[in-house]
């Protein structure tokens, strides 16, 4: 296997942009990746597309968009880990000697709501219990009863994640907390969440390239940003049971962790799928970098914070930035290069060398991804 090097990075803005087609989302992340990598369009011989709300065949929008050169366009489907899967076939594709480049966008338009009213209806999701909403709702009932984290440590993740967004100018919201009094009280949508401990859905893309290190020697200098391992699994089915998201995170994780050598005690900084706050605290301890018993109070005390000890979205993850579901983990691996770079501007994590992005997709059949990026 070749060693592959991140050689540039796009991402749009996160928000609503009902008046702009998918197409042209998308070539906007592409079009800024190019320009930071300093290769044309013509250069690019394959690219690989992340989409989960618009047609079967938005790559090749995307591509039209840009000018019609002939290339194979794969698209992908894997709804919120969309986006770190072509990611995962892009760097495979270089790292097999298939190409010497490759490009891997997620691009997504989300209609308003929560993401469980694009599948057909159920009686239990017209009751509300057969939604994305009502899970999580049951899964933070569940913590708190387990006594695993407070609604107060939970509330935390979400005043964490907002003022990094605040601080990020490419997020969609930017909600400064005080305290989190002001997640306590904002809208209630499912007892006990409220509207903050929710992520929003939205528009969005960003877009990777990955190449050789020999062809990066020609556009850039060194020390290169190295896509180190990634790992993609898929839950242990059995029919009629809810996907967990967790075990499929934990076995993600040590595959990723055993390809490179690399473990939770080395990363500088981490990118999570914190979709709602209770998943945030979950999957810190679904990665390896604490304890159950002990994650809530590390919340509290400021370790994941950008100055902590393990900084945990410093972007402001999901909840803050925003999540145009195929777009997230391509802007995952954007942050944390931006981080390796020393190119984060206010949220500049300290001389970070190592990061991970993470992200969870789909219901009943759930994908989820474990990406490690070095320096």
């Amino acid at each position: 296997m070749r060693d592959v090097v991140i050689l540039g990075i796009g991402m749009t803005n996160f928000g609503r942009f009902p008046e702009r087609p998918v197409a042209k989302i998308g070539a906007e992340a592409v079009l800024a990746a190019l320009k930071d990598a300093g290769i044309a369009w013509k250069d690019v011989p394959v690219v690989y597309c992340a989409h989960a709300m618009g047609r079967t065949v938005d790559g090749e929008l995307v591509e039209a968009e840009l000018g019609h050169t002939g290339i194979p366009v794969i698209n992908v489907s894997n709804a919120c880990a969309g986006g770190g899967t072509a990611a995962l076939l892009a760097y495979q594709a270089i790292a097999t000697g298939l190409y010497d480049l490759a490009v891997a966008i997620g691009v997504d338009q989300a209609p308003p709501g929560p993401l469980g009213g694009l599948f057909p209806p159920t009686a239990e999701g017209a009751l509300g219990i057969d939604t994305y909403v009502g899970k999580y709702a049951m899964k933070m009932q569940r913590a708190i009863f387990e006594r695993r984290y407070t609604l107060d440590q939970m509330a935390t993740v979400s005043v964490k994640n907002h003022n990094n967004a605040c601080i990020n100018p490419r997020s969609q919201y930017k909600i400064s907390m005080a305290s989190v009094d002001d997640v306590h009280s904002s809208r209630m949508i499912a007892e006990p969440m409220t509207l903050y401990h929710c992520c929003p859905t939205g528009d969005g893309a960003a877009a990777i390239i990955f190449c050789t290190e020999a062809l990066a020697r020609r556009y850039t200098t060194t020390p290169f940003i190295k896509f180190a391992a990634g790992a993609l699994t898929s839950q242990e089915f059995i029919r009629g049971e809810l996907a967990d998201t967790r075990d499929v995170t934990v076995r993600a994780a040590k595959q990723a962790y055993e390809i490179c050598g690399i473990g939770p005690e080395d990363l500088d900084l981490v990118e999570l799928h914190d979709n709602f706050t209770v998943s945030e605290l979950e999957h810190i301890v679904d990665l390896g970098i604490c304890r159950e018993e002990e994650v809530g109070s590390l919340m509290e005390r400021g370790e994941f914070d950008i100055a902590g000890k393990t900084p945990v979205n410093v972007s402001g993850g999901l909840l803050g930035k925003g999540h145009p579901t195929s777009a997230t983990g391509i802007a995952q691996l954007c942050e944390i290069t931006w981080q390796l770079r020393g190119q984060a501007g206010k949220r500049q994590v300290n001389n970070p060398k190592t990061g991970l992005a993470h992200c969870c997709g789909g219901d009943e059949g759930m994908a989820t991804f474990v990406h490690i990026v070095k320096k």
